[in-house]
C-alpha cells in the first residue's frame, strides 16, 4: 500500500559505490494505514518504488551503535533533516529485508 511518510531523517546505510540504499527515519505525521507517529522506520531504495517497515526495538543509540559496527555502511545524519517520502508500506517487512544491528546484538552475542 503507497503511503506517504513526513518524518526526520536520521541515518542511512550505504551501498559500495556510497549511496544510500537505506534510510531510517522517524515518523513526525502519521497517515491512517501508514506508519504511526514517533516510530522508527527502514526505508529501502533498491528499485524505483521506495518500500518501508517498522524497525523494532531500535532508538537513536542504536543508529549510533550500526554506525560503529560497520562505520563503512551506516551514516548518521546529523542534524537529523526534514523529508517526505513516498514508500510502499509493509509494517512487519518482507522475506529479504535486511537487519538493521542493535546494541542488544551484544547481549545475544557478547561484548566486543
Amino acid at each position: 500500500m503507497l503511503e506517504q511518510v513526513h518524518g526526520q531523517l536520521l541515518g542511512r546505510r550505504l551501498d559500495d559505490l556510497g549511496k544510500s540504499k537505506a534510510e531510517i527515519i522517524q515518523v513526525t505525521s502519521p497517515n491512517e494505514g501508514g506508519p504511526a507517529a514517533m516510530a522508527l522506520i527502514l526505508v529501502e531504495s533498491r528499485s524505483a518504488v521506495r518500500r518501508g517497515r517498522y524497525i523494532s526495538w531500535i532508538n537513536y543509540f542504536d543508529v549510533e551503535y550500526a554506525q560503529r559496527l560497520e562505520p563503512e555502511e551506516w551514516v548518521l545524519v546529523e542534524p537529523s533533516q526534514s523529508v517526505k517520502r513516498r514508500i510502499d508500506w509493509h509494517p512487519f517487512g518482507w522475506p529479504d529485508a535486511e537487519r538493521v544491528p542493535v546494541i542488544g546484538d551484544e547481549q545475544i552475542r557478547g561484548s566486543k
